[in-house]
C-alpha cells in the first residue's frame, strides 16, 4: 500500500508515510517493522524535483513550529542552552548572509572546523542554504592534514576554532569563534538572505577519505544523500521519530551524517559542550539512553554516533 502523503523520498510500507509533521523526509511506518521482509520488499525511493537539506531539517520546521526545540547544548559544566527551530532559522538565514557578502555563492566551498554545537550547525546549513558546499573537517587534525585538504577543494571560506598561523593564507577568509564558540559578528550580523532552490544531485558535502590507501580524497555527496541516510537511521532507531524523542550525538560531526540524520526527523539533538568526548553514547543526565537497538536494516548507512533517549 503506498503512502497516504507526499514525501520527498517516499517509503512505501504498509501505511507509508507519518503525519505532517514529518512529511517531505522518507518516515517509516512503525506497524510494519514486525514484518521485516514486507518492509524490504515494498520499499521505494521518490526523489523530487527540488530538494535542499537546509530546508529539509530546518526551514520547515521553523515554518511549522518554531518553538520546538531544534538543539540543546549540555556542557559538562554549567547550565543547558536550548535553541529553537525558529531560533536556529533566524541565525541560519543570517549567517548566510554573512557568508554571501563575502562572495560565496552555489558551488563555493566552505570549510567548518569546529566542535559539535550551535555554531557548527548554523555554518553547515547556512552554506547549504546559499547553494554552496559544506566541507566539515575535524577540529583536532593537524596542520598539515587541513592544509591538504583546503588545497584540494579551495574554499573560499574556512570557519575554525581558533586561528592557525600556518593557514594564514591559505583561504580567502578565515574566520574564527570566540572562546565561547561564537561566532564572529561579521557571520551573525549578515543581512537575512533567502534559500536558493537545488536540486537533489546539487553538490552539498565533501567529507574526505581517511587517508589510509593514498591520499586522502573528497567525496562529494549531492542533497539527496540525507534521504539515503535516513532509512537506516529510521531502522536503527525503532522507526523514528516519536515526539518526545531526544537524539544524543557525542560523536565529531565531521563524521558523514551524524547531525544531519536525526535533525531531519525532527526530535532535538542534544549535543555535549566543549569538543569531541569520544565514542560514548550516553552520560549521567541522559537516562534511558537506547543503545544496541538493531533491527535488520534497509539500504542505507545507520551509524553508531548517535543514541536516542525516550522517556521512562
Amino acid at each position: 500500500m503506498e503512502s497516504r502523503s507526499s514525501c520527498a523520498c517516499r517509503v512505501v510500507a504498509v501505511e507509508g508515510c507519518a503525519d505532517g509533521a514529518s512529511a517531505g523526509v522518507p518516515v517509516i511506518d512503525t506497524s510494519a517493522v514486525t514484518d521485516h521482509a514486507r518492509l524490504c520488499e515494498a520499499f521505494r525511493w521518490e526523489i523530487p524535483e527540488t530538494f535542499n537539506i537546509a530546508e529539509s531539517v530546518c526551514g520547515r520546521h521553523a515554518r511549522t513550529r518554531p518553538d520546538l526545540p531544534a538543539v540543546i547544548v549540555a556542557p559538562e559544566a554549567g547550565s543547558s542552552v536550548t535553541v529553537t527551530f525558529g531560533e536556529l532559522a533566524d541565525r541560519v538565514a543570517r549567517v548566510a548572509g554573512g557568508l554571501a557578502a563575502m562572495g560565496v555563492g552555489r558551488g563555493d566551498r566552505v570549510v567548518v572546523m569546529l566542535d559539535q554545537g550551535v555554531s557548527a550547525l548554523t555554518t553547515l546549513l547556512a552554506t547549504l542554504r546559499l547553494g554552496a558546499i559544506c566541507v566539515p573537517i575535524p577540529p583536532t587534525f593537524g596542520t598539515d592534514a587541513v592544509a591538504y585538504r583546503l588545497g584540494d577543494c579551495c574554499p573560499r571560506v574556512l570557519v575554525a576554532g581558533e586561528a592557525d598561523r600556518a593557514l594564514v593564507g591559505t583561504v580567502e577568509h578565515l574566520l574564527t569563534v570566540d572562546p565561547s564558540g561564537t561566532l564572529p559578528a561579521v557571520l551573525l550580523d549578515g543581512e537575512p538572505v533567502e534559500a536558493v532552490t537545488t536540486d537533489p544531485d546539487d553538490p552539498a558535502i565533501i567529507f574526505y577519505t581517511s587517508g589510509s590507501v593514498g591520499p586522502p580524497k573528497g567525496v562529494v555527496h549531492g542533497h539527496r544523500f540525507l534521504l539515503g541516510h535516513l532509512p537506516g537511521f529510521q531502522v536503527m532507531f525503532d522507526l523514528a521519530p516519536d515526539d518526545d524523542d531526544v537524539y544524543w550525538t557525542p560523536s565529531v560531526w565531521a563524521w558523514p551524517g551524524v547531525a544531519r540524520r536525526p535533525r531531519a526527523a525532527g526530535p532535538p539533538l542534544r549535543v555535549p559542550g566543549g569538543g569531541h568526548t569520544g565514542p560514548v553514547l550516553s552520560r549521567p543526565g541522559l537516562p534511558d539512553a537506547r543503545r544496541d537497538r538493531h533491527h535488520p536494516g534497509l539500504p542505507g548507512d545507520c551509524g553508531a554516533a548517535t543514541s536516542r533517549r525516550r522517556p521512562a
